[in-house]
């Protein structure tokens, strides 16, 4: 029943939601797989631009060894090199 709630929170939502352009930039920490998706897209709407991340692996395995050394190992390199 909560689950049934949840997914008809969420279309009501997605229904109802209207994004706005924005300028603010947008770094994308991506597994390969949802890489291969188009995110285009986002373009219309980030008006600053997107740089997108690649981590190896599958969505459902980004939080598990190997792969969580890497997106670690990203998010870290991003944080070292734009400071803010």
């Amino acid at each position: 029943m909560k689950d049934i709630n949840l997914l008809k929170a969420l279309m009501f939502a997605r229904n109802k939601y209207s994004p706005q352009p924005s300028q603010v930039k947008v770094v994308l920490f991506l597994s390969q797989e949802y890489r291969l998706l188009n995110t285009s897209k986002l373009n219309e709407f980030l008006t600053a631009g997107i740089e997108v991340e690649e981590i190896p692996g599958y969505h459902h395995t980004l939080f598990q060894e190997p792969y969580i050394q890497k997106l670690t190992q990203k998010l870290q390199d991003y944080l070292d090199n734009n400071p803010h």
